[in-house]
C-alpha cells in the first residue's frame, strides 16, 4: 500500500507535483508577460507527466517553457492587448453608465469578449504545447478549431468558470484548482488535436497518449491549417 509506485503513493506524488508545478506556474504569471509561456508549460506537464507518467514534472515543465517561450509568449501578448482593450472599454462603460448614460448595458458585451478571450488563451496554449507552428499558424488554428468544436470551447469555458468561482470561495485552492481545470481541459482539447496529427495511429490504440518514454516534443508536428 505504502510502496513507492502503489496507487496511493503514486496518486500522492502526483497531487504534490501538481501543487508545486501550479505554484512555480503562478510566480511565473506574476509578471504577465511571461503568462503565456507558462500556462503552456503547463499543458505539456499536464499533458504528458500528470496523464501518462512520462518523464518528471519540473524538468518537463522547464524544458517546455524554454522551447515555446518565444511562440507561447508572442501568442499571449496578442491576446493580452485584446484583454486590455476590453477592460479599458469596459472601465468607460462603467464610468459612463455612474453618470447616468444609458450605455451601462454593454458592459455584458465585454465580459462576453473577455470569456471568449480566456477560452482562446487555452486553445492558443494547447495549440502551441502539441504543434511546430508559427506564431500566425497558431492563433489562425486555434481560432478555427475554438469555433469549429463550440461545445467543447463550452466545456473549458465552464470549467474556468468553475476553477474562479472555487477559487474565489477558498482562496487556497489557488495551487490545485488551475492545474485541476486544465487537465479536464486537457482531455477535451486532445480529442481534437489528435485528428490533426499526421502520424498513423495502430488500430485500437489511444492515439492522444504518448508511446511510454517518448518526450510530446516527438508528437509535435508542422499541422496544416485546419
Amino acid at each position: 500500500m505504502f510502496k513507492y509506485d502503489s496507487p496511493l503513493m503514486t496518486g500522492l506524488r502526483k497531487i504534490l507535483n501538481l501543487i508545486l508545478v501550479s505554484l512555480v506556474w503562478l510566480l511565473l504569471c506574476i509578471p504577465v508577460v511571461t503568462a503565456g509561456a507558462s500556462t503552456t508549460a503547463f499543458y505539456h506537464t499536464i499533458e504528458k507527466y500528470m496523464k501518462y507518467d512520462l518523464g518528471y514534472a519540473m524538468p518537463e515543465f522547464i524544458g517546455s517553457f524554454k522551447s515555446n517561450f518565444k511562440t507561447a509568449t508572442l501568442c499571449w501578448l496578442w491576446i493580452l492587448g485584446g484583454v486590455l482593450v476590453c477592460l479599458l472599454d469596459l472601465a468607460a462603460v462603467r464610468t459612463l453608465a455612474d453618470k447616468g448614460s444609458a450605455v451601462g448595458f454593454m458592459d455584458v458585451i465585454f465580459y462576453i469578449l473577455l470569456a471568449l478571450l480566456a477560452v482562446y488563451f487555452v486553445w492558443v496554449c494547447g495549440c502551441t504545447a502539441r504543434f511546430d507552428n508559427t506564431v500566425k499558424e497558431t492563433m489562425k488554428n486555434a481560432l478555427i478549431l475554438m469555433i469549429a468544436y463550440l461545445p467543447s470551447s463550452l466545456g473549458i469555458l465552464a470549467l474556468i468558470g468553475a476553477c474562479i468561482l472555487v477559487v474565489w470561495l477558498i482562496p487556497a485552492t489557488v495551487l490545485l484548482m488551475p492545474g485541476v481545470t486544465l487537465w479536464f481541459a486537457s482531455y477535451m482539447l486532445e480529442k481534437i488535436f489528435v485528428k490533426y496529427r499526421k502520424e498513423e495511429s495502430e488500430p485500437g490504440k489511444e492515439e492522444s497518449e504518448p508511446e511510454t518514454g517518448e518526450s510530446l516534443e516527438t508528437d509535435k508536428k508542422g499541422v496544416e491549417d485546419v
